[in-house]
């Protein structure tokens, strides 16, 4: 990271006499900004020869305050980590407010990681975290913190069970998921819990009262939030973090911008940062990981509510970032989610990788190749329904079979149906009775595809199908299907930028670590705003893991700060 200055030199020399000027309140923050808006990275503001964050913020006046509120704990964010965190920390009897700076919680996705939770053990089915352990490292370069990685996985399973029994209490449905990946070098150890909508209208969401039904996607959350509710949690709605306080070396408050002015949330015990990862600023991608910036599709939701404030927050008051790059969440699912194993070209024509690899690496390969735009094309023929359910036994998995396949469930085709049928009907599946039909059809879109060499690689693959063994790339022979039977088909699939989780450096008791290496007292952080569980890819060892991981450390947040554990 060097625009004049390294990050870690600014925050020991520039950042320290910053912090220095301040006085005994050390403050930091940035207000939000809309994902609609934008961060452009080339154009986001900047100190000079610096990131725009390099510049502390004015430390806000007393006499600018309107209220000071106190309480034990304060959490800053109302996602799934510190709903979870403010749930846990109300149940086991403590007192807690959460600034939001929405007007309700958020969520998105319902598949939910752990290993050994009750509901996986019913069907059998028992992990060796060794196992677990080992691919996780190994899908994270080896710089993840272990000790993270063991926390996790031996108390997620009871995270989860907790996490279950709430939403069934409230109507929902928990079910196993049946989308792991077979292949031995990246194989998924365990599905993720699928949590599935309530089976009743309602207006009990005390935060938005409404009378539509609850979706997947909301379930968990709901029953977490409400249950908060009724333990003693409170919610400040519309309070934006601005700037932590720190005094006498440690974090006593955070100050928040709200419609009234701004208000000052003392914690006495604590303050809690939950504010998420920074995939929607693209200045932060820039300076911790930007492969994110490759990625032209998005489904992070809701917009502009993962700008790396909390980040930016922890930095000036001394917190220690984690070392770059970032581990991008990047799954094949930006434009059509038909890839699976079959033969891919790149906008250039050429084929480019092994095709049966897991989803990060899928994505991976598309961004990475020289020339090559952020996406690929899938090339398959029309008995392609056919050979999906001949491959589930080795293959499988979410980019193969669907993202809400149950366990135990024969295969449908209804969703890659579904997928192949959009395509169609918007453009980004194309068609030929000849590869050379094929091939024009893909050219019209692509500016740079060489039609030549997408013939070349086509005959290429096939001659390697009717031998039996992939030289080239050394695809599985039980997946090396010739192309042959016309129609010939190639749908448009790449990597969508999902969550670039990281950031603060934490211990497992999920203490903010300063530059120094100890804990900061009196700050913590949990889910996507807290670093050292991955590092530099992002692992689909456990599927569904950013959301088991927000659950398991906010559960176990608060059972620690209130004695339980």
């Amino acid at each position: 990271m060097q625009r004049g200055m390294s990050r870690r030199n600014f925050f020991k020399l520039g950042g320290a006499a910053a912090l220095g000027a301040a006085g005994t309140a050390a403050l930091t923050g940035c207000s939000p900004q809309q994902a609609s808006d934008g961060v452009d990275a080339a154009e986001a503001t900047q100190s000079q020869n610096g990131w725009s964050w390099e510049t502390a913020p004015e430390p806000i006046d007393d006499s600018a305050i309107v209220e000071t509120v106190e309480k034990d704990f304060i959490v800053v964010g109302a996602g799934l980590a510190g709903v979870s965190t403010a749930c846990s920390i109300a149940e086991n009897g403590g007192e807690v407010v959460v600034i939001e700076k929405n007007a309700t919680y958020s969520w998105r996705g319902a598949h939910y990681g752990s290993i050994n939770n009750r509901r996986w053990r019913e069907q059998g089915v028992e992990v060796d975290p060794t196992d677990v352990t080992r691919d996780w490292i190994a899908q994270c370069n080896s710089r993840c913190n272990e000790r993270l990685v063991w926390t996790f996985l031996n108390r997620s399973g009871e995270a989860l069970d907790w996490l279950s029994d709430k939403v069934e209490a409230h109507g929902g449905v928990v079910d196993l998921l049946g989308c792991c990946y077979q292949n031995p070098t990246y194989k998924n150890i365990t599905d993720p819990l699928f949590i599935l909508k309530v089976r009743f209208f309602h207006q009990t969401r005390r935060a938005a009262p409404t009378n539509e039904e609850i979706g997947n996607f909301e379930m968990a959350i709901y029953s977490l939030y409400n249950d908060a509710v009724d333990a003693g949690a409170e919610f400040s709605w519309n309070a934006k973090a601005a700037q932590l306080v720190k005094e006498d070396n440690r974090v006593t408050a955070v100050i928040a911008e709200t419609e009234e002015g701004y208000k000052k949330f003392v914690g006495r015990k604590g303050v809690i940062m939950c504010t998420g990862d920074i995939s929607g600023n693209d200045e932060m991608c820039e300076a911790y990981s930007p492969l994110m910036l490759r990625c032209e599709q998005t489904q992070y939701v809701p917009v502009g509510a993962n700008m790396g404030e909390g980040q930016q927050m922890g930095m000036w008051i001394g917190a220690k970032m984690e070392e770059t790059p970032f581990s991008p969440m990047i799954h094949p699912q930006g434009y059509l989610q038909l890839s699976q194993w079959f033969l891919s070209v790149n906008t250039l024509g050429n084929r480019f990788m092994n095709e049966d690899t897991w989803g990060q690496g899928k994505s991976l390969g598309v961004l990475t190749t020289p020339g090559n735009a952020d996406h690929a094309w899938c090339i398959f023929d029309s008995e392609w329904q056919n050979q999906i359910p001949e491959t589930l036994d080795i293959g499988g998995g979410m980019f193969w079979v669907g993202p809400d396949h149950l366990y135990g469930q024969e295969y449908s085709p209804g969703f890659n149906q579904g997928q192949f049928d959009t395509g169609v009907e918007n453009g980004m599946v194309k068609q030929g009775d000849t590869f050379e039909e094929l091939a024009d059809a893909i050219a019209a879109d692509e500016p740079s595809f060489d039609k030549e060499v997408f013939l070349a690689e086509v005959e290429r693959y096939n001659e390697l199908c009717r031998a039996g063994k992939d030289t080239d790339f050394g695809k599985r022979e039980q997946l090396l299907y010739e192309i042959k039977n016309p129609p010939y088909y190639a749908a448009k699939y790449g990597p969508c930028r999902m969550v670039c989780p990281g950031d603060m450096l934490i211990n497992t008791n999920s203490q903010v670590l300063g530059e120094d290496d100890k804990p900061i007292e009196g700050l913590y952080a949990v889910g996507n705003c807290s670093g050292g569980l991955y590092a530099v890819d992002y692992p689909l060892v456990v599927l569904g893991d950013s959301h088991g991981r927000c659950v398991t450390f906010g559960y176990l947040l608060g059972r620690q700060l209130m004695g339980v554990e």
